[in-house]
């Protein structure tokens, strides 16, 4: 059987202290934040239609082969899409 992709996706700027661009009230930082290789998987693993992240903040760097890299992720883990 296979499951429906919900009509809905996963925006991180709904918890942007869990993914570490912003700080808490008292200007902490959570310990280890969501990483954008972790919240794609996250939303695979619930069939979630679409993610969006900024890529500056979520990925190590912008340089074509982390963003090739990425890519080549999401394509494995939605393959079954």
């Amino acid at each position: 059987m296979t499951e429906t992709l919900a009509s809905f996706g996963v925006a991180s700027y709904s918890f942007p202290v869990s993914c570490g661009y912003a700080q808490r009230k008292d200007k902490s930082n959570l310990a280890n934040p969501m990483k954008a290789y972790a919240l794609a998987d996250l939303a695979a693993q619930h069939n979630l239609s679409s993610l969006e992240i900024p890529l500056d903040a979520m990925l190590p760097d912008l340089s074509h082969e982390t963003i090739d890299a990425f890519k080549a992720h999401l394509m494995r883990i939605t393959s079954s899409y």
